[in-house]
């Protein structure tokens, strides 16, 4: 099954695993599909994003009722996302350091590779951070939304 789009914002429901919209005159006068204005939704895909909002579904409900500015919850929700993955391949990490069977080349070699993303992922988080520092002093944000978003900031 797939979700078809139309130019005019009708969705509509179709069995078959992708589908095209849109369509362009070929110089011989024949109707082809054309990419570019086109919309493609698979039937995993369209599951997969349903799966994604399930997740994220209140994740950020804190931050998107707090009343401040968008910038500054695009940020925080930037912070927050950062800090989960930064956690993720913490653990990552620890399950590497742990794992007995692998060899001590292939332990170095992943080690390696989960401290190069941990440094990266450490990186992103402090420029979100000082982002956040610099937006909120252009804002001119008062002192309770200042707490708010520090509030926001460490969870």
């Amino acid at each position: 099954m797939s979700i078809i789009t139309s130019s005019t914002g009708i969705m509509s429901v179709q069995p078959a695993q992708t589908i095209t919209t849109g369509s362009a005159q070929s110089p011989l006068g024949n109707t082809q599909p054309d990419d570019a204005g086109s919309v493609k939704i698979s039937m995993a895909g369209l599951m997969m994003a349903g799966q994604a909002n399930k997740k994220t579904s209140g994740k950020y409900d804190d931050i998107e009722n707090s009343g401040l500015p968008d910038e500054v919850q695009r940020i925080l929700k930037m912070i927050r996302d950062l800090k989960e993955k930064l956690k993720a391949e913490q653990e990552k990490l620890q399950q590497i350091m742990n794992d007995a069977s692998l060899s001590d080349e292939t332990r170095q070699v992943k080690v390696a590779q989960s401290q190069a993303m941990i440094n990266a992922l450490s990186g992103a988080l402090a420029d979100a951070n000082q982002m956040l520092a610099k937006v909120t002093k252009d804002l001119n944000l008062s002192k309770e939304d200042l707490v708010k978003v520090a509030a926001l900031a460490m969870k």
